[in-house]
């Protein structure tokens, strides 16, 4: 969701996402929309729960078809992403603290295994389910500390406003009218950017962040016998 993929790129990634009991056959359609046969129900029902599924930095929405399912009408209005709570104290790496702070942002799916064995102190990390049709959850509070909610791979989150779908520098023409008539109301903030309870502009809100793309690196094999490299006998 959010970026733009070839046909070829898309078969290719799938297919290395999806493809293990049986073949796969993929079938693009209008609007961004493919549709995925499976041989192998295993291959089917891991593909439909076992997400989130991210290519290139951004999600795809997987959904079992509808014979009323209309290409031209369909909106997508939630998806299941990742989603970071950094800062917390180690207490607080409690399951049922996490689930219900990941209902208060969403749907709680379910935690990283990380997060769930208390093995990674920086953040806490959680599968949620979001309402694409309203603002996201920019922060919460906990004793009396304002913590931030960090996205993952949501590149087109609107810094300015918490909708999904386009960035704060395309801030849509629909925002600005919307803005305008709370404005005329003497409900608005200033200029196009609002402002939060204690003053800071709401643009700084929102935060999001991409997931780290591990590069192989290619050494020489001569100079990692000479150094003694505990890879050696890989290679």
């Amino acid at each position: 969701m959010g970026k733009w993929a070839s046909y070829n790129f898309m078969v290719q990634k799938l297919k290395q996402l999806w493809q293990r009991k049986g073949e796969i056959e993929i079938f693009d359609l209008e609007n961004d929309f493919y549709f995925v046969s499976f041989q192998s129900n295993e291959d089917y029902m891991e593909a439909l729960i076992g997400g989130p599924w991210v290519v290139s930095d951004a999600y795809l929405n997987v959904a079992r078809w509808r014979l009323e399912f209309n290409l031209k009408k369909e909106t997508i209005e939630t998806m299941v992403a990742w989603v970071r709570f950094p800062d917390l104290l180690a207490p607080l790496f409690d399951k049922i603290f996490l689930l219900n702070l990941g209902n208060a942002i969403g749907k709680a799916i379910r935690l990283d295994v990380h997060t769930a064995q208390r093995s990674r102190g920086k953040f806490a990390r959680m599968c949620i389910e979001l309402d694409l049709t309203k603002p996201l959850v920019p922060e919460f509070e906990v004793e009396g500390q304002i913590l931030s909610v960090v996205y993952e791979s949501m590149e087109m989150l609107c810094k300015k406003c918490g909708i999904f779908g386009h960035r704060a520098d395309h801030y849509g023409e629909f925002h600005k009218r919307q803005e305008e008539v709370l404005q005329r109301n003497d409900k608005g903030g200033e200029g196009n950017i609002e402002r939060s309870d204690d003053g800071r502009e709401k643009e700084e809100l929102w935060k999001t962040v991409q997931r780290n793309r591990r590069q192989r690196k290619v050494a020489n094999p001569e100079q990692n016998i000479q150094r003694g490299s505990r890879f050696a006998v890989l290679e």
